[in-house]
């Protein structure tokens, strides 16, 4: 097992141990993941920051950019790190085009359907570090409802709403 077949398999294990009802469209993106596991078998597997998003971004007096915060760096598929996207998306769908525009120049057909299965693998990642209070639990499945959406009501999309 693979170490993303993992995390999912940990990620939902967990999300069901908290008995969280249904919510939104997560049936769906759990279906999605559990049927597209193959898209996994051949990326690439780099060296990733593994919390990249622009709270980790740094510009100094010379306007030179840095990162910062490299306490989650793994190893993995370089486009896991667009997940960070995720957070920015509530304060600026720019922003995360520009992220994606700007990596890719004109994204390939095949990074829509892997970064459809990072959204989902990502809200669930959220919702298990649930602590298990009502308030918590409530944040999380707003976060993760917000995410998921972002693919329609039933996660159905191919291209996610703020290429729109």
């Amino acid at each position: 097992m693979d170490i993303i077949e993992k995390r999912a398999t940990s990620f939902l294990e967990k999300f069901h141990s908290l008995n969280i009802e249904e919510f939104a469209c997560s049936r769906y993106a759990e279906q999605y993941i559990l049927k597209n596991m193959s898209l996994m078998a051949e990326r690439p597997q780099v060296m990733l920051h593994g919390d990249f998003h622009w709270n980790n971004c740094v510009v100094d007096d010379n306007d030179s950019v840095g990162i910062i915060d490299f306490s989650g760096n793994d190893i993995g598929d370089p486009w896991y790190e667009f997940g960070g996207l995720l957070w920015a998306l509530e304060f600026s769908y720019s922003f995360a085009n520009g992220q994606i525009d700007g990596y890719f120049g004109t994204p390939p057909s095949e990074f829509w359907k892997v970064f459809k299965f990072y959204v989902a693998l990502y809200a669930f990642e959220h919702l298990s570090f649930a602590n298990g209070t009502l308030e918590d639990i409530e944040y999380r499945i707003s976060n993760a409802t917000r995410m998921l959406t972002l693919f329609g009501e039933r996660f159905e999309l191919d291209i996610p709403l703020f290429r729109g």
